[in-house]
């Protein structure tokens, strides 16, 4: 058995520097780095004798591929969908390259990982189904972002921006209120049975409306649920083709629906007063009744405001006492 002494010595990224917290880096800077520390190692290559390495010859492919837009689109939606290049099956990929005319690129970023790799014929079911045909009354959005803001303070200026703008201040929202956000019928919403296994929730969009797949059963999840919803609404605007899709995954769009929903469901200052520095477990249950939500999104909320310490294990890329000492 490897010690984890070894195991950590030869892992393929050794991490010097410990972060407090996940950072987000545009892609396009992450693209400039790999090609300048790429380009570095082919120019340290080329004063040996390995000019022609078989590092410049895939180098120099993915260059190629790079300007070639088709290209490009493909390379992506064979990761999304979990293969390498040139080994996703053609007619899955195909099938890849239709839907995102249908549902828009973005939204397949999201689904890809999920029902990709088998086909799409369980995505394909679950839009067959019946939905809950949803009415939006969404206000436009009066906020603008640039590309350096935070998921994070996107999601919570906008949810404060839209309790303002329906004068609920910092009280609990109403499920009454969740449900006239998307145009359904309380009873209705919150009644919904969803289709078994379904492993998203979907809305598909129908001229300025939309066709509704909550997954969520538990009336709590599901007022959460409905939030995510509604953020993914306000990312793309009522006049986009896009589908609203809200999964499991921790892509940017899905953290973007989570910090808002907490944030909008249980603004960290009301909920702050209410625990006045009562982090006990019977006052968290306390704070989730009173908001109506879980126990579970009351401590990601506190601790993503640095109010509690998160409980699950470091995140890879921080370096704990323990395994700096091991890395020495």
């Amino acid at each position: 058995m490897v010690g984890l002494t070894e195991r950590l010595h030869s892992q393929s990224v050794r991490y010097l520097t410990g972060l407090p917290e996940a950072v987000s880096v545009p892609i396009s800077d992450l693209a400039q780095s790999f090609g300048q520390f790429i380009g570095a190692v082919l120019s340290r290559l080329g004063a040996t004798t390995k000019s022609n390495s078989e590092l410049l010859e895939l180098w120099n492919a993915i260059r190629n591929e790079s300007e070639n837009p088709s290209f490009q689109t493909e390379r992506i939606f064979e990761a999304q969908l979990g293969f390498d290049a040139d080994e996703c099956p053609e007619e899955l990929l195909q099938t890849a390259l239709e839907l995102s005319e249908e549902i828009g690129g973005d939204t397949l970023s999201e689904i890809s990982p999920i029902y990709g790799r088998v086909g799409f014929g369980k995505f394909r079911d679950l839009c067959d189904s019946i939905g809950l045909m949803a009415h939006p009354d969404l206000s436009p959005l009066s906020l603008s972002f640039d590309d350096t803001t935070s998921h994070v303070s996107r999601a919570h200026s906008l949810s404060k921006w839209l309790r303002s703008e329906l004068n609920i201040g910092e009280r609990p929202v109403e499920d009454s209120e969740l449900a006239d956000l998307l145009g359904i019928e309380t009873k209705r919403l919150f009644g919904w049975e969803p289709a078994p296994e379904q492993r998203i929730s979907l809305g598909i969009r129908e001229n300025g409306s939309f066709r509704f797949y909550p997954r969520k059963r538990h009336p709590m999840a599901r007022r959460f649920e409905i939030a995510r919803i509604i953020a993914d609404l306000f990312l793309f605007g009522n006049d986009s083709s896009d589908w609203i899709a809200s999964t499991d995954l921790k892509t940017f769009r899905q953290k973007y629906q989570r910090a808002f929903a907490a944030e909008f469901l249980c603004p960290i200052s009301a909920l702050s007063d209410f625990l006045d520095w009562d982090f006990s477990e019977s006052k968290i249950e306390e704070a989730a009744e009173y908001f109506q939500a879980s126990t579970q999104t009351i401590e990601s909320h506190l601790a993503n405001n640095n109010l509690i310490q998160r409980t699950w294990a470091s995140l890879p890329y921080e370096t704990t006492p323990f395994a700096a000492a091991l890395l020495g």
